[in-house]
Order: C-alpha cells, then sequence, then structure tokens
C-alpha cells in the first residue's frame, strides 16, 4: 500500500456478510485456549483473559484523585500525566492501565471530539476521563468482574467472579494511603 492512502473497505454483499458472521462466530469458540489461524490471512487469533492488576488499580486511583477535582468532566493525556509523575514508577507507565476501559473503569476520548488526528491517522491519542463507575470502584462502593475475556481489542465475556478494588491492589499497595494521596514520600 502506498503512504498516506488510506486502505479500501472491501464492499460485501448480503451473502458474504452472513458468510463472514458465520466464520467470525465460529472463530470466537475456536479461539479459547490455544487459538485458531484465521483461514483468510492465517494471522494466529486468540481469546486473552485479562485482570486487574495492582498496577492498573494504582493508576485507577490516580486517575480517580485527579478526576474527584474540578477536572470532572476534563480529558486527560493519561501517558503525560503518568510519565510527569515521577513516583509512580516504569511500571504503569507502559500501556496496561489502558484495559481498564474494558471494565468501563476509565473511558477514551471519541474520535469524534478529537480536534485534530495524529499524522498517521488514527484516533488513539491518549485522551481518557473517569467514568462514574470508575471513581464507584476506586471508592470500593462496587465490585467488578475479576476477569474478562478479549477478542479483538473488545471485551466478550466477563467473569463471574468479582473483585474490589483492595483485592486487585493486592500487598503491593495501602489502599488507605493511596486514597488519602500517599505516594511514598509525595503528595498527589
Amino acid at each position: 500500500m502506498a503512504t498516506g492512502k488510506k486502505p479500501i473497505k472491501m464492499p460485501l454483499d448480503d451473502n458474504a456478510k452472513a458468510l463472514m458472521k458465520d466464520l467470525q462466530g465460529k472463530m470466537q469458540r475456536l479461539a479459547r485456549g490455544t487459538g485458531v489461524y484465521c483461514p483468510c490471512c492465517s494471522q494466529l487469533v486468540k481469546l486473552y483473559s485479562r485482570e486487574i492488576t495492582s498496577s492498573m488499580a494504582y493508576v485507577a486511583i490516580l486517575l480517580h484523585r485527579h478526576f474527584s477535582d474540578a477536572h470532572a468532566d476534563a480529558w486527560l493525556h493519561v501517558p503525560e500525566y503518568l510519565s510527569n509523575m515521577s513516583t509512580v514508577g516504569a511500571a504503569v507507565r507502559g500501556g496496561d492501565w489502558a484495559k481498564l476501559r474494558y471494565w468501563g473503569i476509565i473511558e477514551e476520548k471519541p474520535p469524534e471530539k478529537l480536534l485534530s488526528k495524529r499524522a498517521d491517522g488514527s484516533t488513539r491519542v491518549g485522551r481518557y476521563r473517569m467514568t462514574p463507575r470508575g471513581h464507584s470502584f476506586c471508592k470500593g462502593e462496587i465490585e467488578l468482574p475479576k476477569s474478562i475475556l478479549i477478542y479483538n481489542d473488545k471485551p466478550l465475556e466477563f467473569s463471574k467472579d468479582k473483585a474490589s478494588i483492595q483485592d486487585c491492589l493486592g500487598k503491593s499497595f495501602d489502599y488507605e494511603a493511596l486514597m488519602a494521596g500517599k505516594l511514598s514520600d509525595f503528595d498527589v
């Protein structure tokens, strides 16, 4: 494909759409466990089970504290925010925190609300905000599914087992200290 051109969306008639839907359903069923190779592109298709890790829960609390103030409805560039917080550590500066969106803890800024797109045309720009559900989770008011199965970057299935924010933090972090804004010797 030439640089700067957009990919072509392949037109499908109703029969092709029905066949694709049927194949996608079969792929989802076969993708459990070790996965299955796609008959069209030969890529490995697999369901991934994810849990809220202690570092993800830590970032959720940081975002909860940030959005509890005057910034409640603003969009935050989370990678930059985490990078500027020198005490949060390298573990949370990766992209794992973005998976919090699968549980509805944070929401990504919709593409139609972006003022500009990236040079490569991607609508992912790292801007997020905390949801009411995310605030309730961080305050210990609700528990969320302990794990989810992800298929094609979307949550497909949620576990029946539940986890609290304290469960997710584990022994790695002190919940009360974090909620009070204490990160080692740094106040948030």
